[in-house]
């Protein structure tokens, strides 16, 4: 079946009556779920090798923000928020805020990744991810700060260079 995210069309595998079924009680909305079944690529603006994809997810496969830059954000709040209002892949700690919006190329475990762009930032980072309760906040602090020509910027997008594994706790190298 096809599945719309965003401006792109997929195709997709209905995984059953039974999965939507109990999804769609669980969520308490009419739902279907479904396996992705073709690849999707991402913005050829921002493809290294050509062959970068990405699934369901926005627009690209790695966001990366800094601890630090979540603490800035916070200092200037009466309320502070959760990292995971921004739905990072990777979260590093250590540096200065917002110091990830200058790398280019970094390296974590013994993958290195290309930084192809900063993350714009849309209304769902005001929804708190544990009690779905929405806000004007961050995204009114933010853009006091962190506006830019292409929207309110948190996070950097990332592609993968190369296969390998990163856990948690590995350090970051700064390539470039």
């Amino acid at each position: 079946m096809p599945v719309r995210v965003w401006d792109d069309t997929v195709p997709a595998v209905d995984q059953g009556d039974t999965a939507a079924a109990w999804l769609g009680k669980f969520l308490e909305t009419k739902c279907r779920l479904v396996h992705m079944s073709a690849k999707r690529p991402i913005g050829k603006k921002y493809q290294v090798s050509g062959e970068e994809i990405v699934s369901f997810a926005d627009s690209m496969p790695f966001l990366l923000t800094g601890q630090a830059s979540l603490d800035d954000l916070n200092a200037r709040m009466d309320e502070p928020v959760d990292m995971s209002r921004f739905r990072p892949n990777i979260v590093v700690s250590g540096g200065q805020p917002f110091e990830e919006d200058t790398w280019k190329k970094i390296r974590i475990g013994n993958i290195e990744f290309c930084a192809t762009k900063q993350c714009s930032r849309c209304e769902i980072i005001t929804i708190d991810q544990k009690t779905a309760v929405k806000d004007i906040e961050p995204l009114e602090t933010l853009g006091a700060y962190r506006y830019q020509t292409r929207g309110i910027m948190f996070g950097v997008n990332l592609v993968q260079i190369n296969m390998g594994k990163i856990s948690v706790g590995d350090s970051v190298e700064i390539i470039d």
